[in-house]
């Protein structure tokens, strides 16, 4: 293999092609050679003693794709890039990234549907299934089928939002996995607007409304 800006023959090197993505990796775009949010740069700032560095890497996602016995077709990179500012001092400044690499067939794309619970029953230590019992039928003939997401892990299993600096965060690469025979204990803050104070409420409504906004984080992923 061989970085995506470097000479080297095709057919003795394989080419890394990079993206560039959004934190929860749902909004990747392709970068060419000469965007400039590749080049990683560091000011300082004498007056405020600020060292500010911008497009620094946070998270890298590696995938290799491939035809088994053939070899290796393609390698991509998906990065979410931030910028950063600390000052100067007698501590050291840490920046935490965060790396994973997966390996997929040539034609193959992020499906979670093979991912089952086990069949008959459940299996200890495995995600549990989840989906909308939904109807596609019409008012008279009801048929009802159950819809599952089987591209998206939250909406395709029972999760709960992750701590993320103490913050509740329930996303497509951000969330804790709920198996089948396992105790699960967590703890997080979730802060959200419960009431309009233009209309009063009174504590039932109130307990109400902050039971539904739990509600929704947990399950707020999975469709309606």
């Amino acid at each position: 293999m061989f970085n995506y800006f470097q000479d080297c023959p095709k057919n003795v090197c394989l080419p890394i092609y990079p993206n560039i993505c959004s934190d929860d990796f749902n909004n990747c775009k392709n970068v060419s050679q000469n965007d400039t949010r590749l080049k990683v740069t560091c000011n300082y700032d004498i007056r405020n003693n600020v060292n500010d560095c911008k497009n620094l890497v946070t998270k890298l996602h590696y995938n290799f794709y491939h035809n088994g016995t053939k070899g290796y077709n393609r390698v991509e990179t998906l990065a979410v890039l931030a910028n950063i500012s600390y000052e100067f001092g007698m501590q050291d400044f840490e920046v935490h990234q965060e790396y994973s690499i997966n390996f997929w067939w040539i034609n193959q794309t992020r499906n979670f549907s093979k991912m089952l619970s086990g069949n008959p029953g459940y299996l200890i230590g495995k995600p549990i299934l989840t989906g909308n019992l939904v109807n596609v039928g019409n008012k008279t003939n009801v048929v009802l089928k159950i819809e599952r997401f089987s591209e998206s892990y939250v909406r395709s299993f029972i999760t709960l939002p992750d701590n993320v600096n103490g913050n509740c965060v329930l996303k497509n690469e951000t969330y804790l996995s709920v198996d089948f025979g396992y105790n699960l204990l967590t703890k997080c803050r979730f802060n959200s607007t419960i009431f309009n104070r233009k209309k009063y409420l009174n504590g039932t409504e109130v307990c109400r409304n902050i039971q539904r906004a739990i509600l929704k984080l947990w399950g707020g992923n999975r469709g309606k």
